[in-house]
């Protein structure tokens, strides 16, 4: 009984001291909570104002960032469904097949949903608020940590402002749309802030620059050892469970900051780090374990480069990164010559460490950060492999926009304060015009499409209201197809029969069969195939491609060309006719159907060909029938 009431003593005394822990600290950064409040409700309002302007006529579909949110949403519903793994979250065929990529990030939102019983649209809105304000929390103390002089009032406003950039003016980077903007060439908005798109990159972002400063107090000797090793290696395999791009750029981070500190001989250092590597890999088991099991399936290979696997050794140059590195030299070199003299001159010193002992724990740190970066966007050079190394830049910009701001208060603050505040000045006042310009602008561009979406509820009511799992073939008119395909997964518990989605294990021959079924639904003739095809030639390779190479058209990567493409397009025109010769109605039943979607009537050609149907619901221009047996 006495050691129950000890341990239960020992427990109450960690929750107050972590409370008074808390409580501190927001005290101590009252300025920088303040911002990030501001920062969550420019990313919350356009959603806010939409819901407000509606009024009545809003029936709960959301304005989307339009940037694959439909794509994230039907994965979070396929957890809702009861399929936690997602091992298919578009096909009912594949749903027992093992998961080309884990839902870890998905589950952030599913899982709060399930246990309070919110709606996954509400636990969505509550995210626009909450995770652009706690990435904004770890950019800013980030920064404030990497910065000398943390007692005053100066570093916190640079951290703002360097906090501010990444958040809200992560676009200003881009000369080129600088340039448009200032000139009235283009205007505000074209899309929704990169931060609000659900799951990735925001989650990866969160979970990354937790990381980073789990590495920077390992490397500083602060205080609990065990927990931020802990703490680093469960950051380090959600990312792994999760998002490619950041896990890339953590390891590569964690990998140079391993061989500085080796050069250096300080071994304390490498043995923490090297441990946060072997938490990460007895935690990330169950990932290998899946991953092994995914790799036995005979579609394996050729899904993963449907999933943007490059087999390449061409190298990457981001301009970004390679501006910041020549800023870090720029302002760097003065002092580290000085140093490196004063190194020189004790020669003793000189034999024992090299010149790696000029560096401080924050500029070796900093440096890492853009040497990780440009070895993740690189590392196919020796190994062979890369997945879509496009999506790197979605941190290595802010990795770049961090060590700028940590040398702008380190080293150009402490020589002319007047510089640096006119720096920060246009920093804070052109990110904040950015991303509220931002913001507006994609709020009054998106408006219209998203209204107009009000109008799918009842169709998305009525197939709740069927058994789970039904399936779904949508025909609708070209210009209105991304409005329901792939909406009734993310919507409902149905799944689509025909799509262009590929994330799964599957077969080739799926998507060529989906692409004969739409261009049958849509009436392209025989005589017209080579014409429509030549007329379409996105949506062509968007269903034949073998790899994201071939589907973007790119002129990257030319040791990795999709040999594939051009022979599918030729054969295709030939396996149309012979689709056409076909019974459509048994040709569908391939596969698994319950409902045709049509957006207007179907024709009564269509229907004979189908082999007849039965209309089961119709509300405005929108008919769903059910196969006749």
């Amino acid at each position: 009984m006495v050691f129950i009431l000890s341990a239960r003593k020992n427990k109450m005394q960690k929750i107050k001291y972590f409370l008074s822990f808390i409580k501190d600290l927001v005290k101590s950064h009252k300025l920088a909570v303040i911002c990030a409040l501001v920062v969550g409700m420019i990313y919350l309002a356009p959603y806010l104002f939409f819901i407000a302007s509606l009024g009545g006529d809003y029936k709960g579909i959301p304005m989307m960032s339009t940037a694959n949110e439909d794509a994230y949403l039907l994965r979070m519903q396929e957890i809702m469904d009861g399929h936690y793994l997602i091992g298919s979250p578009v096909y009912f065929e594949y749903k027992n097949e093992w998961p080309m990529m884990p839902p870890a990030g998905e589950m952030f939102y599913a899982l709060p949903s399930l246990i309070f019983n919110i709606s996954i649209i509400n636990v969505l809105m509550a995210s626009r608020f909450i995770l652009p304000l706690i990435l904004f929390l770890l950019v800013y103390f980030l920064i404030f940590e990497l910065s000398l002089n943390k007692n005053y009032l100066s570093s916190k406003i640079n951290a703002i402002a360097g906090s501010l950039f990444v958040i809200l003016g992560y676009d200003l980077v881009d000369y080129r749309t600088l340039w448009l903007l200032l000139t009235g060439k283009i205007g505000f908005g074209a899309k929704f802030l990169l931060w609000a798109r659900p799951v990735n990159p925001i989650l990866g972002a969160i979970f990354l620059f937790s990381f980073l400063l789990c590495l920077w107090f390992i490397i500083k000797n602060g205080k609990f050892k065990k927990t931020l090793i802990i703490l680093a290696g469960a950051f380090l395999s959600l990312m792994i469970g999760s998002y490619f791009f950041s896990w890339g750029l953590a390891l590569s981070v964690l990998a140079i900051l391993v061989f500085t500190y080796l050069l250096k001989k300080e071994y304390r250092i490498v043995k923490n780090l090297l441990l946060i590597i072997l938490t990460t890999v007895l935690a990330t088991l169950p990932f290998w374990f899946m991953s092994f099991q995914a790799s036995k399936s005979p579609w394996y290979k050729l899904s993963v480069l449907r999933n943007g696997l490059f087999y390449t050794h061409q190298l990457m140059f981001n301009k970004v990164l390679l501006a910041a590195l020549f800023f870090y030299f720029l302002l760097s070199i003065p002092a580290l010559l000085r140093k490196i003299k004063l190194v020189l001159k004790d020669r003793a010193l000189f034999r024992g460490q090299f010149n790696l002992l000029i560096l401080k724990d924050w500029q070796i740190f900093c440096l890492s950060l853009l040497l990780g970066g440009l070895w993740a966007l690189n590392q196919q050079a020796v190994t062979g492999m890369t997945i879509w190394p496009y999506h790197f830049v979605q941190y290595t910009i802010p990795f770049s926009i961090v060590t700028a701001m940590v040398l702008i208060y380190n080293i150009i603050y402490i020589k002319n304060k007047y510089v640096w505040g006119l720096i920060i000045t246009i920093v804070i006042a052109s990110s904040l015009v950015f991303g509220i310009g931002t913001q507006a602008g994609a709020y009054r561009k998106s408006y219209d499409f998203f209204a107009g979406q009000q109008k799918y509820k009842q169709v998305f009511n009525w197939l709740n209201q069927q058994k789970k799992d039904c399936v779904v073939l949508v025909k609708e008119p070209e210009h209105a197809w991304y409005e329901l395909n792939d909406l009734i997964s993310g919507f409902t518990h149905c799944n689509i029969y025909a799509s262009e989605q590929t994330y799964s294990l599957m077969p080739y021959e799926r998507s060529h069969f989906n692409y004969l079924v739409n261009l049958r639904l849509k009436g392209v003739s025989a005589e017209n195939i080579e014409e429509y095809m030549k007329e379409n030639e996105v949506e062509v390779a968007t269903y034949l491609f073998s790899n994201w190479r071939g589907v973007y058209n790119l002129a990257d990567f030319p040791d990795f060309p999709d040999l594939l493409l051009a022979e599918r397009i030729k054969k295709f025109p030939q396996d149309y006719r012979e689709f056409l010769k076909k019974n459509f109605g048994q040709e569908l039943r391939k596969y698994q159907i319950d409902y045709i979607l049509s957006v207007d009537p179907l024709t009564s050609e269509l229907s004979s060909q189908l082999g007849g149907v039965r209309q089961e619901f119709n509300s405005g221009n929108v008919f769903i029938y059910a196969l006749k047996k």
